[in-house]
């Protein structure tokens, strides 16, 4: 495996905006570790745990810190639960109330990690700055920006959410090599829908898109 890898690989799905946007004021995080089942059936061996965990009152670098370090911090609250969604129970959908950070971890005893040179999540539409500020996690806490991991071991990524409509749900597309996994599974795919929170939205002026 390479320790340095250039950012050229392309991936489906839209890359998340680098600028932060105008009024984004992040009151949470929202952290979901995903592992592997292998009681499951084919496909749907890739679950959270925990899933949509909520931390209040901490920096995402003390988060980010305390993480790369073995520490979880307790949860503050935990969203709906990835299984339980009335709409599509999809287990790895991960839910957010209002703007936070986004921190994606794959369990680090599993033979995956999230693919050199290329943006660990995408979403599958526009979304423009709805969400923004893609980071990788390096081994030892060493962050990568938006293009992507800079060589292998990156096991975890960060985004701001900033902005939803009602009950809107956005498809992300997570950029995983499963390949050594020994299983055969379904794309890393989650909705991270609006779980009726507190989004300060329409944001300036943008409409919702049952709206427009």
């Amino acid at each position: 495996m390479n320790s340095e890898t250039e950012t050229t690989a392309t991936v489906p799905g839209v890359k998340l905006p680098k600028d932060r946007p105008d009024g984004f004021e992040p009151v949470e995080i929202v952290y979901t570790r995903y592992t592997v089942d292998r009681t499951k059936p084919e496909g749907k061996r890739i679950v959270p745990q925990p899933g949509s965990h909520v931390v209040r009152g901490m920096t995402i670098e003390d988060f980010i810190d305390a993480r790369v370090n073995g520490r979880l911090p307790p949860a503050d609250d935990t969203y709906q639960q990835a299984g339980n969604d009335s709409g599509e129970k999809r287990p790895i959908n991960i839910f957010v109330s209002e703007q936070c950070w986004l921190v994606i971890e794959l369990d680090e005893k599993e033979k995956w990690q999230f693919k050199p040179g290329a943006p660990g999540i995408t979403t599958r539409d526009d979304h423009q700055d709805d969400n923004w500020g893609l980071m990788h996690v390096m081994p030892r806490g060493k962050l990568a920006d938006g293009d992507g991991p800079t060589g292998d071991g990156c096991r975890m990524i960060y985004f701001g959410v900033n902005a939803r409509c009602g009950t809107e749900r956005q498809r992300f597309i997570c950029n995983v090599d499963v390949s050594q996994l020994g299983l055969r599974e379904d794309p890393i795919d989650p909705d991270i829908p609006n779980d009726g929170g507190k989004f300060p939205y329409p944001l300036w002026g943008k409409p919702c898109p049952e709206d427009e």
